[in-house]
């Protein structure tokens, strides 16, 4: 093995359950490495106004 990560031909699709302020602070910013592996389907929160910024972001 080289060692080089292998971006997969379709990204593996998630659901992001909760997205209250530790997913929107510290959480997003590993949302944003992983894009090439991971597709954010859907997020759900009791809060409306959580989703709503995480979804901009």
């Amino acid at each position: 093995m080289s060692g080089e990560l292998v971006t997969p031909a379709n990204p593996v699709k998630i659901a992001i359950i909760g997205v209250g302020n530790r997913s929107r602070k510290n959480y997003a910013l590993f949302y944003k490495q992983l894009k090439p592996w991971v597709d954010a389907v859907t997020i759900c929160d009791l809060v409306h106004q959580h989703t709503d910024q995480l979804n901009k972001e």
